[in-house]
């Protein structure tokens, strides 16, 4: 049972007390009466009370489960009933908070929100025309039974409404006296205690009621925030460890990052295909260059060879007329034609060979142009994917380095929790009484209800008392005595139902200002016990919660200086805090750490690395087509075929010495001092020599070649087709081990994240480690300091209520009965109520109605015998 379904059981028993005494009263009054509308009067009353109480709290007749329900449900009336009173008191308070003490708060530390939730005097009005009637009221009545109680008092002193002056009634106006000021001094003492016990009750709760003993009223409160201490703690130690592998684990993974680029220039430099290309390239060249010297000095030779045979011919030509004269005049003219046909012939072949030959030659022009720009192309691609891997690596490094700088902001949410006031709420709640702080509101709430209730009880002792000597002491045969204690028992009835008017106006005054000017008591505890959202309005909690408090303060605006208790509190209802904290937690792993991005990107290098690799591939289409037909050719040894077809130098070097025998014998015929025959010498002698001389010089030299071609082919062979082995690495092999080394790198740095991400992804996205239990410690926390402490407030209005409903109006109807009991009771020998009793008074003519029964009686009967009084002697006395 709630505190509130306990003053609710008090209300009842309080109610069913006075019901009982109301009750038993009418019934007296209905068998002692004669008067029809008197009795009509007491039947209607007696109706009303019993329709109210079976409509109220009737429960006799239900078992223990449907008085828990039908409590319930006069709790769920009772709390509809005074929320509207509640809801504008709680505005008000804010508004006179926001308004009044924000210097108070301010000296606190306490910063409260400058929104004034669009609050006017006008609404405030439409709110608390309930709550202002009530306090109105209160004060009138605190005003006004004090003042008539002067009034009457002096009335009676100056004689103007006071009795006779004789020893009767001054003997009773003693006793009444008497009785009066017992009543008022056991009343006053009560009440005494009753305030001196509510403001020092906190003393007396923190000793017999202390957080340690188990079970204690504030154990589950203390207990909680014990708990939220010790999670915070231990929050804040897994952060820092956390913190601290976050800082270790990024050193080691920019280690291994730096190490990549390094890494990878040696895993490009150290390929076998890489390096047998561009030796076997390299060697080529050379090889080809020594060839292509050696082809210029046959040329030289070949061009010499053709010189000195065009000469021969030249000169052939040029005697040939004067020769074929001689010959045919000395008939020999057939050796002419023998060695002309020979000459010519071999001569022409081969100068036309050679010719060809020089004309081949040109080749390798081509040859070593297409042969430089494949190198240089290799290269230059080898240099690309260098570069392209640099890059890579060095995004990666800054992005890591700009979230190794980033740890550092855990920093921000260590501080965060370290200045959550766990510790000091702990010592405030632990601590004895009139402490600066607002946690003392918990015993003074608890000692104000203390106080209530011995208020309350107090004054139903004094009724009850009250109406039980009217009744006991009432109408008899004794007579003037009993009279007087029945004016007694009526006088401190009126008297209680005064004084519990003031008190109880006094006292709604005093819990008034404690609202007023206390800080708003719990509530306001409750919204400053956290620190502010500011800080993280902007992150994914703050998003959430912005979309989903119920802002009771705020109606709709900006939760900036919104406790985060009261956030959470709503929050949880809508899309729960754990989902909320989900949402934080991963802001704080990608935004602040970025870890996850980074791993993404690291696994991704092979992507960008074959981006890379793929200009490559489209550059290598664009080879010049002779470098193809090129390599094909010496791959096919075309090249060498073509030139190599000198093969007969046998036959050359034999025709060519039958020509010089034959000339030997013509110029031997001929006339000695002939100048066609010193021509022919020449020929003989110098020319052909020469001939046959570069005839061997160009075998030599072509005969050396063969081995110089034979290289050059079998080079060209290996490298067309490591070209093609190329062409295929580049395509498939090389971006798979690039990739796979790469990968190889990122594996090993993606488990150094891991060490790092798992615990923190357990921490966080997991179970929310400690913070799980810290937010179901603190929502724990809310529901007990907050939602059970409106509860209790509610429970006071509720009482307010209760309290004018039926203890007035009680207090009231009693009196008007015991008023009615005087007036048609017997009063012994002095009275005659039967000639009396249709005579109505008024509370104030006591005095007249005392004396229209003494005139009744001279008139009537033999008067009593008094003792004759002087008239100077006459005094008037108090009532």
């Amino acid at each position: 049972m709630n505190i509130l379904q306990v003053q609710l059981k008090i209300i009842e028993d309080f109610y069913y007390a006075t019901l009982f005494v109301i009750v038993e009263r009418i019934i007296f009054l209905l068998s002692s009466t004669e008067d029809k509308m008197c009795k009509t009067l007491l039947i209607l009353i007696l109706l009303v009370l019993i329709t109210i109480s079976h409509f109220t709290f009737a429960t006799e007749n239900l078992n223990s489960t449907e008085i828990d329900e039908k409590i319930d449900r006069n709790l769920n009336l009772l709390e509809r009933g005074v929320q509207h009173l509640f809801n504008g008191t709680t505005k008000f308070l804010v508004f006179i908070h926001r308004k009044i003490i924000t210097d108070y708060y301010e000296r606190l530390g306490l910063v409260p929100s400058n929104q004034s939730d669009g609050l006017t005097w006008s609404a405030i009005v439409d709110y608390l025309i309930g709550f202002v009637c009530l306090a109105g009221f209160c004060i009138f009545l605190t005003i006004i039974v004090p003042v008539i109680s002067i009034i009457v008092c002096c009335c009676r002193m100056s004689g103007r409404c006071g009795r006779d002056n004789n020893p009767r009634e001054r003997s009773r106006d003693k006793s009444k006296r008497i009785c009066c000021t017992s009543f008022l001094f056991v009343l006053v003492s009560i009440a005494v205690i009753s305030l001196v016990l509510a403001f020092t009750s906190n003393s007396i709760l923190s000793t017999h009621l202390s957080p340690a003993k188990s079970g204690g009223l504030l154990s589950h409160s203390v207990s909680s925030v014990e708990k939220m201490a010790t999670y915070r703690d231990g929050v804040i130690v897994d952060l820092l460890k956390l913190k601290d592998m976050a800082i270790n684990t990024s050193s080691v993974v920019l280690e291994a990052l730096e190490n990549i680029p390094v890494a990878s220039v040696e895993f490009y430099n150290e390929k076998t295909e890489s390096e047998n290309f561009l030796n076997q390239s390299l060697l080529l060249k050379t090889i080809s260059n020594n060839l292509w010297k050696k082809i210029d000095i046959v040329e030289a030779n070949c061009l010499s060879f053709l010189r000195i045979s065009n000469h021969i011919n030249q000169e052939f030509d040029r005697i040939r007329p004067d020769l074929r004269e001689q010959l045919k005049n000395i008939s020999k003219l057939e050796l002419l034609d023998e060695l002309q046909l020979r000459v010519d012939e071999t001569l022409r072949k081969y100068s036309n060979n050679i010719s060809s030959y020089i004309d081949k030659n040109d080749i390798r022009i081509e040859f070593d142009s297409a042969l430089e720009r494949a190198q240089e192309f290799l290269l230059e691609q080898q240099e690309v994917v260098r570069r392209s891997i640099y890059s890579t690596i060095e995004t990666i490094i800054n992005e890591t380095k700009s979230g190794q700088a980033k740890i550092d902001s855990i920093d921000a949410i260590i501080s965060r929790l370290q200045k959550l006031p766990l510790n000091r709420t702990i010592v405030a709640l632990s601590t004895p009484p009139w402490t600066e702080s607002f946690q003392n509101y918990e015993y003074l709430r608890l000692g104000t209800y203390i106080g209530i209730c011995l208020l309350l009880l107090t004054v139903y002792a004094i009724f009850v008392i009250a109406t039980i000597l009217a009744w006991v002491r009432g109408p008899g045969e004794v007579g003037e005595k009993q009279s007087c204690d029945a004016e007694a028992a009526s006088s401190c009835l009126v008297l209680a139902v005064g004084l519990g008017i003031v008190l109880f106006s006094t006292f709604m005054i005093v819990i008034t200002a404690i609202f007023l000017f206390g800080g708003v008591a719990y509530t306001e505890v409750c919204r400053f016990t956290q620190p502010s959202l500011a800080d993280i309005e902007g992150t994914p909690l703050g998003r959430v919660l912005d979309a989903t408090v119920n802002a009771r303060f705020l109606n709709g605006t900006s939760f900036s200086n919104t406790s985060i208790i009261e956030a959470i509190k709503y929050c949880k209802n809508n899309s729960g805090i754990y989902t909320a904290m989900q949402l934080e937690s991963q802001f704080h792993l990608e935004q602040y750490l970025n870890v996850k991005n980074r791993v993404d990107m690291a696994a991704k290098i092979f992507d960008k690395i074959e981006n890379a690799t793929s200009p490559i591939i489209e550059n290598y289409k664009t080879l010049p087509l002779e470098l193809d037909n090129i390599i094909k050719d010496l791959g096919n040894g075309d090249f060498l075929q073509t030139n190599l077809q000198l093969n007969g130098y046998e036959e050359i070097k034999i025709k060519l010495d039958q020509d010089q025998i034959a000339l030997k014998k013509i110029y031997g015929v001929l006339n000695p001092d002939g100048q066609v025959t010193d021509t022919l010498k020449k020929l003989h002698r110098r020319q052909f020599p020469q001939l046959i001389n570069g005839l061997n010089d160009i075998y030599n030299n072509i005969s050396s070649l063969k081995e110089d071609f034979l290289n050059v082919t079998k080079l060209s062979q290996e490298l067309y087709k490591n070209l093609a082995l190329k062409k295929a690495y580049i395509q498939k092999d090389y971006k798979m081990e690039i990739g796979s080394f790469t990968m190889n790198k990122m594996v090993a740095i993606y488990k150094y994240y891991k060490i790092y991400l798992d615990p923190m992804k357990n921490f966080i996205f997991k179970d929310m480690g400690k913070c799980k239990l810290l937010y179901t410690s603190l929502d724990q926390f809310v529901n007990f300091a907050c939602t059970n402490t409106i509860h209790a407030f509610n429970a006071y209005w509720a009482a307010v209520g209760v309290v004018l409903l039926l203890l007035l109006p009680s207090f009231g109807a009693a009196a008007s009965l015991v008023v009615l009991f005087r007036r048609t009771g017997k009063r012994g020998s002095l009275h005659d109520y039967k000639n009396l009793k249709n005579d109505t008074y008024r509370w104030g003519d006591i005095a007249k109605a005392l004396g229209s029964e003494h005139k009744y009686y001279q008139e009537n009967s033999t008067p009593p015998k008094v003792p004759l009084i002087q008239k100077d002697n006459l005094k008037t006395t108090i009532c």
